[in-house]
């Protein structure tokens, strides 16, 4: 649309992703026991300050991760990242893809 001598866009909403992966990656949300797995992306739907958030916390491609604790109800787990113990959201965690670690 051309309002005014401004330019605006309309930006496309990418397709929402299912929660397996064809390479055989899973979301960290899925992890199960004590094994120990890798980052192995973000997912695109991952972005702005949320992306932001994640790559500082130290998930970034390659980083080990092994689930800790799991909240009540699920809702929320703890990860251990770098050495450090981080509690994400099911939510938040959907958002990390992960490989088991070799």
């Amino acid at each position: 649309f051309a309002m005014l001598g401004l330019m605006t866009t309309r930006r496309e909403l990418s397709p929402i992703t299912t929660d397996e992966s064809t390479d055989g990656a899973i979301r960290l949300s899925q992890l199960t026991g004590d094994a120990s797995y890798r980052v192995d992306r973000l997912d695109e739907r991952c972005e702005g300050l949320t992306r932001r958030r994640m790559l500082d916390f130290g998930l970034t491609p390659g980083a080990r991760v092994e689930r800790e604790l799991t909240g009540a109800f699920g809702i929320t787990s703890v990860y251990r990242v770098r050495g450090a113990m981080l509690a994400l959201r099911r939510e938040q965690a959907d958002h990390v893809w992960v490989r088991p670690s070799t």
